[in-house]
């Protein structure tokens, strides 16, 4: 029994019922990553835990950890994946927080889900925060017809968001994007920021 699950007496019993943590991750990899991240990371303890992954990971070792495990068919492969998986959220919480694999939570959390239940989506600068400077990305933008004026590039690690409409159509844009584009680049991160440019979400 891990330590997460040691700490809450055996159960996974939390109590912020309309609020959830969503990871995306397949392979053992991947999955062990997620795993160190649940196991130190007490903060999260109170949330209910969703981990998204592919049709073939093998999760019995560590199901015990998560809320549910949802299996997505993915048609993207690398890190584009990240962008599908908003088509399989359960309709049963308002707010979210995703997670990459390799995040560690160390602190209280629950104002990112503040902010993301009055604004719709909380997140932060990415460490190369220049999208126009973004490996070329500016190609890309200027195809869309996004005029390149340094706009910051948000991460896409560690972000907040709410179940609202106009965020689904955000996220939906950035499945397309991802999807028309995916020959060209691989990095989903650059593709989220031209999506709430073109949908004009702050």
């Amino acid at each position: 029994m891990s330590w997460f699950s040691k700490k809450l007496g055996g159960k996974i019993n939390r109590n912020n019922g309309n609020r959830a943590v969503i990871f995306l991750a397949w392979g053992d990899d991947f999955i062990e990553k997620v795993v160190f991240c649940l196991e130190n990371s007490e903060p999260l303890t109170q949330y209910d835990v969703l981990l998204f992954t592919d049709s073939y990971t093998n999760v019995e070792r560590c199901k015990h950890l998560f809320k549910k495990v949802i299996r997505v068919p993915f048609t993207f492969s690398g890190l584009l994946r990240k962008t599908e998986i908003f088509s399989y959220l359960p309709q049963t919480y308002n707010t979210y927080l995703f997670l990459d694999s390799d995040t560690r939570v160390i602190e209280d959390i629950s104002l990112g889900f503040v902010k993301a239940d009055k604004y719709g989506i909380a997140l932060s600068p990415a460490p190369h925060y220049s999208l126009d400077h973004f490996w070329g990305f500016d190609e890309i933008m200027t195809k869309e017809g996004v005029t390149c004026c340094g706009q910051l590039q948000y991460n896409t690690g560690v972000f907040f968001f709410n179940n609202s409409e106009i965020i689904q159509e955000l996220f939906n844009k950035w499945r397309a994007l991802s999807k028309k584009y995916q020959k060209e680049f691989k990095n989903d991160q650059p593709f989220l920021t031209l999506a709430m440019e073109l949908t004009g979400i702050n």
